[in-house]
């Protein structure tokens, strides 16, 4: 009988976090219903806490206190502040324990060449996307469980277009890359399907992200393929229907700009209830009941700019050790390779984080750790 070994036991949890990926929302939202509780365990996080624990042994612990331990004392220090600002809650500690473990998987997860499981955890979430858009395009009836409702946009196994428009982003990205490298036709034809699922989400802020990425990806190597992928989008944005369709299908819309001026004003008015050392992390929700301001069920947490949302909940000073952990984790992963694929993901998350709460998004930043500690998506130097 095979001896099962940790590092069996290690890969085990990789693939099986890789597999559980496509679906989204979905499990979570099922163990809310069952569990009732007011914060959403995912499947993800399970499977990522149990990657930290396996991966925890006394030089990755020396490594998490040399990395983390700014970044976690601004992270509790402002939470257990909120106790006594009376903007604590217990759904916003969850919030903090998730972070914290994703945190701590971008210091410890090892060096693993992850490329071919991810591209097809890509395919098969497109797959679902588009299952979704044949079979359930009128999702409206979502706003009766507190989420935004959406009609004939794409949004897969995440209900939401723009979260799930960034990850399409993401990984579109790492396909092209992979064709860089390989020159084989299979990435370009992953790409173009990757793409087309990304124009189907009707999601903006993710066309944007996917320019900016595009161009820094393939700027110093392949300028004419930079004008092949976004003229191909283009193109199939200017095919995309239109009817039958709501306000989500018109990409001239400017009700959404006003939603987000709305929501931009608040969290304004919530870092001005403790600029230095925030709400606490994540509690928002408490601080927008404290200011009158009424959302959903599944929105009350979040605030559409990543910046916005670290200055309400660590203030200026979360705001800062943030930044530097953020910065210092890059620096890590460019100095080992080259800055293609690191440094286009990057700058798509930071662009997207402006119009939503991306940069927190746990499907988000399990795919930025899986990319930050692996050169093999990466060409050397």
């Amino acid at each position: 009988m095979a001896r099962i070994t940790k590092s069996k036991i290690q890969d085990a949890l990789t693939l099986l976090t890789l597999a559980i990926f496509p679906l989204g929302q979905l499990p979570g939202v099922l163990m809310q219903n069952i569990l009732a509780t007011g914060f959403r365990i995912h499947l993800l996080d399970v499977l990522a806490l149990s990657l930290l624990i396996s991966y925890l042994d006394r030089n990755s612990l020396v490594k998490l206190k040399k990395m983390l331990l700014p970044t976690v004392a601004v992270l509790v220090f402002s939470s257990l502040l909120s106790l006594a600002t009376g903007f604590f809650g217990f759904e916003g500690m969850m919030y903090l324990v998730r972070l914290l473990v994703y945190l701590s998987l971008f210091v410890v997860f090892p060096k693993r060449n992850l490329a071919t499981p991810l591209l097809l955890t890509s395919i098969v979430l497109a797959c679902f996307g588009w299952l979704q858009y044949f079979v359930f395009a009128d999702l409206t009836a979502l706003k009766y469980f507190g989420w935004d409702d959406h009609y004939f946009r794409m949004v897969s196994t995440f209900l939401d277009p723009a979260f799930f428009g960034v990850l399409m982003v993401l990984f579109t990205l790492l396909s092209i890359e992979r064709f860089i490298k390989t020159r084989s036709a299979v990435f370009v034809a992953t790409s173009l399907f990757l793409l087309t699922t990304l124009a189907f989400t009707y999601s903006r802020a993710s066309f944007l992200a996917f320019a900016l990425g595009v161009i820094i990806l393939l700027w110093r190597r392949q300028k004419l393929l930079i004008l092949g992928f976004i003229a191909f989008l283009v193109l199939i944005v200017n095919l995309l229907p239109v009817s039958p369709g709501g306000e989500g299908v018109n990409l001239a819309r400017t009700n959404s700009i006003y939603q987000k001026i709305d929501n931009y004003r608040e969290s304004a008015q919530i870092i001005g209830l403790s600029p230095v050392f925030g709400v606490g992390f994540n509690n928002v929700c408490t601080a927008k009941n404290e200011r009158g301001f009424v959302s959903g069920v599944n929105s009350c947490h979040g605030l559409d700019n990543s910046v916005l949302f670290t200055l309400a909940t660590t203030g200026v000073v979360g705001l800062a050790i943030i930044s530097l952990f953020i910065a210092k984790t890059m620096k890590s992963a460019i100095l080992a390779s080259s800055r293609g694929l690191i440094t286009s993901s990057m700058s798509a998350v930071l662009l997207h984080s402006m119009f939503s709460n991306t940069a927190y998004y746990p499907w988000v930043l399990f795919y930025l750790v899986i990319l930050l500690s692996s050169e093999e998506f990466i060409e050397r130097k």
